[in-house]
């Protein structure tokens, strides 16, 4: 998968785009807002050596937000 692919899975996925930062050491930083139908998240952060792995960071961690609220969901 390259990182065009990548990105554009993010991008649906959260339903907007991404601001990307890298730095000389090598590190990439990703920061986004998600919308979930008109609302919007507070910023996230995450952080990888490669561009790749980073965008990789943000849907892993959109994983772990939906299944958190999956099982908030499933106590109420």
């Amino acid at each position: 998968m390259t990182a065009d692919d990548v990105l554009r899975a993010v991008h649906l996925r959260l339903g907007g785009g991404v601001d990307i930062q890298t730095y000389s050491a090598g590190a990439v930083e990703v920061r986004w807002r998600r919308d979930y139908g008109g609302e919007v998240s507070d910023e996230r952060f995450a952080s990888a050596p490669t561009l790749v792995g980073a965008l990789q960071a943000v849907l892993a961690y959109e994983d772990e937000a939906d299944a958190a609220d999956a099982r908030e969901e499933s106590r109420a």
